[in-house]
């Protein structure tokens, strides 16, 4: 499901920068930064990167036991609720084209924030519902975000994704 997830963003990520670029070339990809024994994982240069930094459960939804439609259920296992932590960095050649995707993809989510059946028929399977929220790092919380990566800051949002799915039965 988050592999799915990650890559659905991906797409339509990509499909947004086609449009204002009127290009045919993915400029997003899903990827990790920085390889396990600690070099560059990604050669290719001048790419939105999206990784996935964090993993928590939604504790608030489940703990209240809403179903996806936000009704209270009485089983709150109906749906399982997760918040991903998604870094979205601008690997750039030149440091202005990095600021200008980087504010392409805040745009976008600023657009649009939530993405459900209605908005995104292409949402994968299982996934009821997507919900951007922009986390708000200070100084000292993004560089512990780079130093865990293993890498050199560059332009960058980190965004919490909650995400509402149907368990499988």
């Amino acid at each position: 499901m988050i592999f799915k997830t990650l890559s659905f963003i991906s797409d339509e990520l990509n499909e947004y920068f086609r449009t204002k670029f009127q290009s045919a070339e993915d400029r997003v990809i899903l990827s990790a930064i920085v390889k396990p024994d600690g070099s560059i994982a990604i050669q290719d240069e001048n790419k939105i990167i999206v990784t996935l930094v964090n993993i928590q459960k939604d504790a608030v939804l489940k703990s209240l036991g809403y179903n996806i439609e936000n009704k209270v259920s009485d089983s709150p296992q109906a749906s399982m609720n997760i918040v991903l932590h998604v870094l979205f960095s601008a690997n750039f050649n030149d440091y202005a084209e990095a600021l200008k995707c980087i504010s392409l993809v805040l745009s976008f989510f600023h657009q649009k924030s939530t993405f459900n059946r209605s908005n995104a028929p292409r949402l994968p399977d299982n996934i009821e519902k997507l919900v951007f929220e922009e986390e708000n790092l200070n100084t000292d919380q993004l560089s512990n975000v780079w130093a865990t990566i293993g890498a050199k800051y560059m332009p960058s949002l980190v965004y919490k994704i909650k995400l509402q799915m149907m368990e499988n039965k």
